[in-house]
C-alpha cells in the first residue's frame, strides 16, 4: 500500500491533490446526476438528492474507513498502541467498500427518518446508483496501483486482463478494472429496472444489489494478492469472501419475501413489466 504510482497526484502550490480522491468525488457527483431522473419520476424534489448526499457522504467515508481499520488493526499499531491519528488519516489510503455500503445505508436511514419517507423507497434509489459510484471509485485503485490480483505470465500480460505494477515490476490481474466493469454493468441493469418499475412495493432494487454486488465481490476476493485481503483466512478463503456470500444470501431472502408478499396481494407486476419495452405496433390502415 505504501509503494504507490509515482504520479498518483498533482500539486497546486505545495498542496497535493490525489487522483484517488478525484475518483471518489466524481463517483458521488455521477450518482447525483443520474439520481435526478429517478427522483423526478417518483415525484420527489431534486433538492432531496442534496439532502441525502449530505447525510450519505460523511457516513459512507467514516464507516468505510472504520471497517478498513477494524479489519487490519495491526497496520495502525505503533509501539504496541493504537495510532488514532494514523487511523483517521484517509489521505494515506484504505477504505473498505463494504463499510461504505453500511455507511450509505445509515445515511439514507437518517434522512428518511428526518423527511418521514419509507426507507426502502430511497434505499432503492441508493441501491441502483451505488454501483456507479463504486465503479468510478475503483479507478482510484488504478492510480494508486493497489487492489490487484496474482502475478500473470507474460503470455497473459495484456490489458485489461492484467496491469503493470511498478512496485514489483510484474503484471498482475487487473481486478480494479474487472470490478469497475461489472459494477457499471450492475448499475446499468438496476437503473433501467428501477426507472421502468411500476410495482407498488419497494425493496426490489435493494435485494438485486445485494445479490449482484455480493456475487461480484465473492468472485473477486479469492483473486486478490494476500496483502489486500482484509481479515483472516477461514477455510482457506478471505473473510470478505464469506461476508460477500452472506450479502448474497440476504439479497435472496429479501427478494423472496418481496415476491411472496406481492403474490399474496396479487400484485403481479412482473407479468407486465416488459410491455414498456415492446415496440408499439402500427395500427392497420383502413381500406378506402
Amino acid at each position: 500500500m505504501d509503494q504507490l504510482l509515482l504520479h498518483n497526484y498533482f500539486e497546486i502550490g505545495s498542496f497535493k491533490i490525489y487522483y484517488y480522491a478525484i475518483c471518489i468525488v466524481t463517483g458521488f457527483l455521477a450518482c447525483a446526476i443520474f439520481a435526478v431522473p429517478l427522483f423526478k419520476k417518483r415525484g420527489f424534489s431534486p433538492d432531496l438528492i442534496l439532502d441525502t448526499l449530505i447525510c450519505v457522504i460523511p457516513c459512507s467515508i467514516i464507516c468505510a474507513r472504520t471497517w478498513y481499520v477494524l479489519m487490519d488493526l495491526d497496520e495502525f499499531m505503533t509501539n504496541g498502541a493504537f495510532d488514532f491519528l494514523k487511523a483517521i488519516n484517509i489521505r494515506t489510503g484504505g477504505m473498505a467498500i463494504h463499510g461504505g455500503v453500511v455507511g450509505g445505508a445509515l445515511g439514507i436511514f437518517i434522512i428518511t427518518r428526518i423527511k418521514k419517507i419509507p426507507f426502502a423507497k430511497i434505499g432503492d434509489f441508493g441501491a441502483a446508483l451505488l454501483p456507479l459510484g463504486q465503479g468510478v471509485g475503483r479507478l482510484g485503485n488504478f492510480f494508486n496501483q493497489e487492489v490487484y490480483g496474482k502475478v500473470v505470465p507474460p503470455a497473459k500480460a495484456w490489458f485489461p486482463y492484467a496491469t503493470f505494477i511498478e512496485a514489483d515490476g510484474n503484471y498482475h490481474v487487473a481486478l480494479c478494472f474487472h470490478e469497475m466493469f461489472f459494477n457499471l454493468l450492475l448499475f446499468a441493469l438496476l437503473y433501467v429496472f428501477l426507472y421502468n418499475y411500476k410495482g407498488k412495493r419497494d425493496g426490489y432494487a435493494i435485494s438485486a444489489y445485494f445479490i449482484g454486488y455480493g456475487i461480484i465481490r465473492a468472485c473477486m476476493e479469492p483473486q486478490r494478492e494476500a496483502e489486500y485481503n482484509m481479515g483472516n483466512l477461514f477455510l482457506g478463503m478471505p473473510t470478505m469472501f464469506w461476508v460477500s456470500l452472506l450479502i448474497v444470501a440476504a439479497g435472496i431472502a429479501l427478494l423472496t419475501v418481496l415476491i411472496v408478499k406481492d403474490a399474496k396481494e396479487k400484485n403481479y407486476w412482473w407479468k407486465t413489466y416488459f410491455d414498456a419495452f415492446k415496440k408499439k405496433e402500427k395500427p392497420e390502415q383502413s381500406a378506402e
